[in-house]
Protein backbone atom coordinates (compact mmCIF):
# COMPACT_ATOMS: atom_id res chain seq x y z
CA UNK A 1 0.00 0.00 0.00
CA UNK A 2 1.77 3.05 -1.46
CA UNK A 3 2.06 5.75 0.83
CA UNK A 4 2.14 8.43 -1.57
CA UNK A 5 -1.82 7.80 -2.56
CA UNK A 6 -2.92 9.12 1.36
CA UNK A 7 0.05 12.06 1.39
CA UNK A 8 -2.79 14.72 0.83
CA UNK A 9 -5.91 13.20 2.06
CA UNK A 10 -4.72 12.41 5.08
CA UNK A 11 -3.76 15.96 5.20
CA UNK A 12 -6.64 17.31 4.49
CA UNK A 13 -8.68 15.23 7.10
CA UNK A 14 -6.28 16.28 10.17
CA UNK A 15 -7.27 19.64 9.06
CA UNK A 16 -11.28 18.56 9.01
CA UNK A 17 -10.60 16.66 12.62
CA UNK A 18 -9.48 19.97 13.94
CA UNK A 19 -13.19 21.23 13.60
CA UNK A 20 -14.39 18.10 15.57
CA UNK A 21 -16.24 20.02 18.67
CA UNK A 22 -14.39 18.89 21.79
CA UNK A 23 -15.81 17.91 25.25
CA UNK A 24 -14.66 21.33 26.63
CA UNK A 25 -16.55 23.04 23.81
CA UNK A 26 -19.73 20.41 24.59
CA UNK A 27 -20.26 20.95 28.23
CA UNK A 28 -20.12 25.10 27.08
CA UNK A 29 -22.94 23.96 24.82
CA UNK A 30 -24.99 22.06 27.35
CA UNK A 31 -24.87 25.32 29.84
CA UNK A 32 -26.10 27.51 27.14
CA UNK A 33 -29.14 29.30 28.71
CA UNK A 34 -31.17 28.29 26.15
CA UNK A 35 -31.96 26.72 22.29
CA UNK A 36 -31.16 30.27 20.92
CA UNK A 37 -28.39 30.97 23.07
CA UNK A 38 -27.11 27.53 22.03
CA UNK A 39 -27.78 28.37 18.30
CA UNK A 40 -25.96 31.28 18.56
CA UNK A 41 -22.66 29.64 20.16
CA UNK A 42 -22.87 26.93 17.00
CA UNK A 43 -22.12 29.88 14.74
CA UNK A 44 -18.20 29.89 15.60
CA UNK A 45 -18.06 25.95 15.03
CA UNK A 46 -18.46 24.26 11.04
CA UNK A 47 -22.29 24.34 11.81
CA UNK A 48 -22.17 28.74 11.39
CA UNK A 49 -21.85 28.07 7.82
CA UNK A 50 -25.79 27.36 7.48
CA UNK A 51 -26.73 29.55 10.29
CA UNK A 52 -27.68 33.30 8.97
CA UNK A 53 -29.75 35.79 10.73
CA UNK A 54 -33.05 34.97 10.02
CA UNK A 55 -32.44 30.78 11.12
CA UNK A 56 -34.47 29.99 14.62
CA UNK A 57 -33.32 26.74 16.46
CA UNK A 58 -36.85 25.29 15.32
CA UNK A 59 -34.54 25.07 11.78
CA UNK A 60 -31.73 23.08 13.47
CA UNK A 61 -32.24 19.67 12.09
CA UNK A 62 -31.89 21.46 8.64
CA UNK A 63 -28.19 22.91 9.80
CA UNK A 64 -27.32 19.62 11.00
CA UNK A 65 -28.22 17.62 7.69
CA UNK A 66 -26.32 20.58 5.39
CA UNK A 67 -23.36 20.33 7.49
CA UNK A 68 -23.94 16.26 7.46
CA UNK A 69 -23.93 16.03 3.75
CA UNK A 70 -20.97 17.95 3.23
CA UNK A 71 -18.76 16.24 5.96
CA UNK A 72 -19.87 13.18 3.95
CA UNK A 73 -19.27 14.38 0.50
CA UNK A 74 -15.95 15.59 1.32
CA UNK A 75 -14.72 12.36 2.80
CA UNK A 76 -16.10 10.44 -0.24
CA UNK A 77 -14.36 13.14 -2.28
CA UNK A 78 -10.70 11.81 -0.74
CA UNK A 79 -10.68 8.86 1.11
CA UNK A 80 -7.67 6.94 -0.59
CA UNK A 81 -9.81 3.17 0.05
CA UNK A 82 -13.53 3.70 -0.30
CA UNK A 83 -14.36 0.44 -0.08
CA UNK A 84 -13.71 0.87 3.95
CA UNK A 85 -15.17 4.07 3.95
CA UNK A 86 -18.30 3.06 2.12
CA UNK A 87 -18.89 1.07 4.90
CA UNK A 88 -20.47 3.81 6.89
CA UNK A 89 -22.24 5.07 4.16
CA UNK A 90 -24.15 1.60 3.33
CA UNK A 91 -25.59 1.44 6.85
CA UNK A 92 -27.89 4.02 5.95
CA UNK A 93 -28.62 2.16 2.63
CA UNK A 94 -29.67 -0.27 5.00
CA UNK A 95 -31.33 1.73 7.39
CA UNK A 96 -33.60 3.42 4.24
CA UNK A 97 -34.48 0.14 3.28
CA UNK A 98 -35.86 -1.14 6.39
CA UNK A 99 -37.41 2.19 6.23
CA UNK A 100 -38.91 1.42 3.09
CA UNK A 101 -40.13 -1.97 3.68
CA UNK A 102 -41.95 -0.90 6.69
CA UNK A 103 -43.82 1.77 4.39
CA UNK A 104 -44.83 -0.81 2.26
CA UNK A 105 -45.85 -3.33 4.40
CA UNK A 106 -47.61 -1.40 7.06
CA UNK A 107 -48.59 1.17 4.22
CA UNK A 108 -47.58 4.01 6.48
CA UNK A 109 -45.40 7.21 5.70
CA UNK A 110 -42.14 6.99 6.69
CA UNK A 111 -40.12 10.19 4.30
CA UNK A 112 -39.57 11.31 7.47
CA UNK A 113 -36.97 8.69 8.81
CA UNK A 114 -34.67 8.46 5.17
CA UNK A 115 -30.72 9.74 5.74
CA UNK A 116 -30.07 10.56 1.87
CA UNK A 117 -26.04 10.04 2.56
CA UNK A 118 -26.24 6.64 1.32
CA UNK A 119 -24.85 4.74 -1.99
CA UNK A 120 -27.75 4.93 -3.47
CA UNK A 121 -30.87 7.11 -3.89
CA UNK A 122 -33.63 7.22 -2.06
CA UNK A 123 -35.29 6.66 -5.22
CA UNK A 124 -33.58 4.07 -6.70
CA UNK A 125 -33.95 2.12 -3.29
CA UNK A 126 -37.70 2.29 -3.45
CA UNK A 127 -37.66 1.48 -7.12
CA UNK A 128 -36.15 -2.12 -6.80
CA UNK A 129 -38.31 -2.60 -3.28
CA UNK A 130 -41.57 -1.96 -5.30
CA UNK A 131 -39.99 -4.30 -8.06
CA UNK A 132 -40.65 -1.25 -10.70
CA UNK A 133 -36.62 -1.28 -11.80
CA UNK A 134 -33.05 -2.62 -10.71
CA UNK A 135 -30.91 -0.29 -10.23
CA UNK A 136 -27.07 -1.69 -9.22
CA UNK A 137 -27.06 -2.34 -5.53
CA UNK A 138 -24.66 -3.66 -2.73
CA UNK A 139 -24.49 -7.50 -3.37
CA UNK A 140 -25.48 -8.07 0.40
CA UNK A 141 -27.97 -5.44 0.28
CA UNK A 142 -29.51 -6.48 -2.67
CA UNK A 143 -29.39 -10.17 -1.91
CA UNK A 144 -31.31 -9.71 1.77
CA UNK A 145 -33.91 -7.47 -0.10
CA UNK A 146 -34.43 -10.29 -2.58
CA UNK A 147 -34.92 -12.81 -0.34
CA UNK A 148 -37.61 -10.00 2.05
CA UNK A 149 -39.40 -9.75 -1.35
CA UNK A 150 -39.39 -13.40 -2.13
CA UNK A 151 -41.16 -13.98 1.18
CA UNK A 152 -42.78 -10.58 1.73
CA UNK A 153 -46.61 -12.25 2.31
CA UNK A 154 -45.10 -14.42 4.89
CA UNK A 155 -42.84 -12.21 6.78
CA UNK A 156 -43.29 -9.65 9.77
CA UNK A 157 -41.51 -6.25 10.08
CA UNK A 158 -39.17 -7.60 12.99
CA UNK A 159 -37.59 -10.16 10.82
CA UNK A 160 -37.30 -7.71 7.80
CA UNK A 161 -35.21 -5.19 10.18
CA UNK A 162 -33.08 -8.10 11.62
CA UNK A 163 -32.23 -10.17 8.16
CA UNK A 164 -31.02 -6.24 7.13
CA UNK A 165 -29.26 -5.83 10.68
CA UNK A 166 -27.24 -9.22 9.99
CA UNK A 167 -26.87 -8.84 6.90
CA UNK A 168 -24.87 -5.11 7.17
CA UNK A 169 -23.10 -6.39 10.00
CA UNK A 170 -22.06 -9.46 8.38
CA UNK A 171 -20.62 -7.60 5.40
CA UNK A 172 -18.98 -4.88 7.29
CA UNK A 173 -17.11 -7.59 9.24
CA UNK A 174 -16.23 -9.42 6.31
CA UNK A 175 -15.28 -6.11 4.77
CA UNK A 176 -12.86 -5.36 7.53
CA UNK A 177 -11.56 -8.37 7.97
CA UNK A 178 -7.82 -6.65 6.93
CA UNK A 179 -7.81 -3.95 9.20
CA UNK A 180 -7.48 -5.07 12.45
CA UNK A 181 -8.94 -2.03 14.34
CA UNK A 182 -12.10 -2.12 12.06
CA UNK A 183 -12.18 -5.96 12.79
CA UNK A 184 -12.74 -4.86 16.39
CA UNK A 185 -14.78 -2.45 15.90
CA UNK A 186 -16.57 -4.86 13.62
CA UNK A 187 -16.81 -7.95 16.16
CA UNK A 188 -17.56 -5.82 19.51
CA UNK A 189 -20.76 -4.07 17.80
CA UNK A 190 -22.01 -7.82 16.98
CA UNK A 191 -21.51 -8.52 20.50
CA UNK A 192 -23.13 -5.03 22.16
CA UNK A 193 -25.89 -5.78 19.48
CA UNK A 194 -26.27 -9.23 20.48
CA UNK A 195 -26.10 -8.38 24.17
CA UNK A 196 -28.79 -5.51 23.99
CA UNK A 197 -31.41 -8.45 21.92
CA UNK A 198 -30.66 -10.50 25.26
CA UNK A 199 -31.96 -7.86 27.68
CA UNK A 200 -34.30 -7.14 26.02
CA UNK A 201 -35.67 -10.22 25.45
CA UNK A 202 -35.43 -12.07 28.62
CA UNK A 203 -35.60 -8.71 30.66
CA UNK A 204 -38.77 -7.50 29.18
CA UNK A 205 -40.69 -10.25 27.62
CA UNK A 206 -38.83 -13.85 28.14
CA UNK A 207 -38.86 -14.52 24.46
CA UNK A 208 -35.90 -16.74 23.97
CA UNK A 209 -37.09 -17.91 20.37
CA UNK A 210 -36.95 -13.93 19.28
CA UNK A 211 -33.55 -13.69 20.42
CA UNK A 212 -32.10 -16.64 18.57
CA UNK A 213 -34.03 -15.59 15.32
CA UNK A 214 -31.64 -11.86 15.85
CA UNK A 215 -28.25 -13.31 17.38
CA UNK A 216 -25.60 -12.07 14.86
CA UNK A 217 -22.96 -14.56 14.44
CA UNK A 218 -19.08 -13.08 14.25
CA UNK A 219 -18.48 -11.58 17.69
CA UNK A 220 -15.63 -12.37 20.64
CA UNK A 221 -19.11 -13.93 22.60
CA UNK A 222 -20.49 -17.19 21.22
CA UNK A 223 -24.44 -18.09 21.33
CA UNK A 224 -23.92 -20.26 23.76
CA UNK A 225 -22.83 -17.65 26.41
CA UNK A 226 -26.52 -16.51 25.67
CA UNK A 227 -28.22 -19.51 25.54
CA UNK A 228 -26.55 -20.72 29.10
CA UNK A 229 -27.26 -17.18 30.88
CA UNK A 230 -31.10 -17.69 29.80
CA UNK A 231 -30.99 -19.67 32.53
CA UNK A 232 -29.77 -17.69 35.05
CA UNK A 233 -32.30 -15.83 37.15
CA UNK A 234 -30.10 -13.26 38.45
CA UNK A 235 -27.76 -11.40 35.64
CA UNK A 236 -24.53 -10.18 36.34
CA UNK A 237 -21.81 -7.85 34.44
CA UNK A 238 -19.18 -10.66 35.06
CA UNK A 239 -21.68 -13.29 33.09
CA UNK A 240 -20.72 -11.71 29.69
CA UNK A 241 -17.13 -10.73 29.22
CA UNK A 242 -14.71 -8.49 31.19
CA UNK A 243 -14.38 -6.56 28.03
CA UNK A 244 -18.36 -5.10 28.76
CA UNK A 245 -18.07 -5.36 32.30
CA UNK A 246 -18.46 -1.55 33.27
CA UNK A 247 -21.04 -0.88 30.96
CA UNK A 248 -23.53 -3.98 31.02
CA UNK A 249 -23.70 -3.45 35.43
CA UNK A 250 -24.32 0.08 34.63
CA UNK A 251 -27.37 -1.14 32.13
CA UNK A 252 -28.51 -3.99 34.72
CA UNK A 253 -28.59 -1.00 37.51
CA UNK A 254 -30.75 1.11 35.73
CA UNK A 255 -32.81 -1.44 34.44
CA UNK A 256 -33.50 -2.61 38.18
CA UNK A 257 -34.39 1.47 38.71
CA UNK A 258 -35.95 2.33 36.35
CA UNK A 259 -36.97 -0.60 34.21
CA UNK A 260 -35.60 0.44 30.79
CA UNK A 261 -32.53 -0.01 28.63
CA UNK A 262 -31.74 3.40 27.20
CA UNK A 263 -28.38 3.53 28.99
CA UNK A 264 -27.37 0.21 27.42
CA UNK A 265 -28.33 2.13 23.56
CA UNK A 266 -25.98 5.35 24.79
CA UNK A 267 -23.15 3.16 26.54
CA UNK A 268 -22.97 0.68 23.33
CA UNK A 269 -22.29 4.01 21.39
CA UNK A 270 -20.08 5.46 23.24
CA UNK A 271 -18.00 1.98 23.97
CA UNK A 272 -17.88 1.62 19.94
CA UNK A 273 -16.99 5.30 19.51
CA UNK A 274 -14.04 4.76 21.79
CA UNK A 275 -12.81 1.65 19.98
CA UNK A 276 -12.35 3.82 17.28
CA UNK A 277 -10.34 6.85 18.91
CA UNK A 278 -6.98 5.76 18.30
CA UNK A 279 -7.47 5.80 14.63
CA UNK A 280 -6.33 9.47 14.88
CA UNK A 281 -2.94 8.27 15.07
CA UNK A 282 -2.63 6.37 12.12
CA UNK A 283 -1.27 8.17 9.04
CA UNK A 284 -1.27 5.65 6.00
CA UNK A 285 -4.54 3.82 6.97
CA UNK A 286 -8.34 4.03 6.02
CA UNK A 287 -9.15 4.03 9.36
CA UNK A 288 -9.31 7.59 10.37
CA UNK A 289 -11.17 8.87 7.47
CA UNK A 290 -14.24 6.03 8.82
CA UNK A 291 -13.50 7.40 12.34
CA UNK A 292 -14.01 10.96 11.25
CA UNK A 293 -17.28 10.03 10.04
CA UNK A 294 -18.42 8.34 13.07
CA UNK A 295 -16.95 11.16 15.47
CA UNK A 296 -18.91 13.68 13.60
CA UNK A 297 -22.34 11.39 13.45
CA UNK A 298 -21.99 11.09 16.89
CA UNK A 299 -21.29 14.89 17.11
CA UNK A 300 -24.53 15.87 15.55
CA UNK A 301 -26.37 13.12 17.49
CA UNK A 302 -25.66 15.10 20.70
CA UNK A 303 -26.60 18.19 19.20
CA UNK A 304 -29.61 16.94 18.28
CA UNK A 305 -30.11 16.10 22.02
CA UNK A 306 -29.37 19.63 22.96
CA UNK A 307 -32.17 21.27 21.01
CA UNK A 308 -34.59 19.09 21.35
CA UNK A 309 -34.11 19.00 25.17
CA UNK A 310 -33.99 22.11 25.48
CA UNK A 311 -36.73 23.57 22.92
CA UNK A 312 -38.92 20.70 24.90
CA UNK A 313 -37.37 22.42 28.65
CA UNK A 314 -36.36 19.44 29.51
CA UNK A 315 -33.92 19.45 32.77
CA UNK A 316 -30.43 20.34 32.29
CA UNK A 317 -29.89 16.95 34.31
CA UNK A 318 -31.72 15.26 31.87
CA UNK A 319 -30.50 16.29 29.05
CA UNK A 320 -26.47 15.43 30.32
CA UNK A 321 -27.92 11.90 31.18
CA UNK A 322 -28.69 11.41 27.34
CA UNK A 323 -25.16 13.11 26.06
CA UNK A 324 -23.08 10.63 24.33
CA UNK A 325 -19.04 10.81 24.87
CA UNK A 326 -16.91 13.35 22.17
CA UNK A 327 -14.41 12.27 19.80
CA UNK A 328 -11.84 14.60 21.23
Amino acid sequence: MGDSKYAYPTGALRAKENTIIDRHKINSLADAENEYALLNLLRETIYGDFITEETTPSSFENILSLTFQRECNFIKEITPEPNITNLFFLKYDFFNAKALMKSSILDVQTENLYKDIGLISIDDLKSYINEESKPKLNNALKETLDSIIKDKKNINLFEIETRLDKSYLHYALEQSDHYLLLKDFHKSWIDLTNICSFLRFKLDSDEIELFKYSFVYGGYLEKSVFLNLWKEEMLKSSDFSNRYKSLIETALEEYQKEKTLEIMEKGKDNFLLKKLQNAKYLSFAPEPFYAFLLARENEIKILRILFVGMINKMSREKIRKMLRVSYV
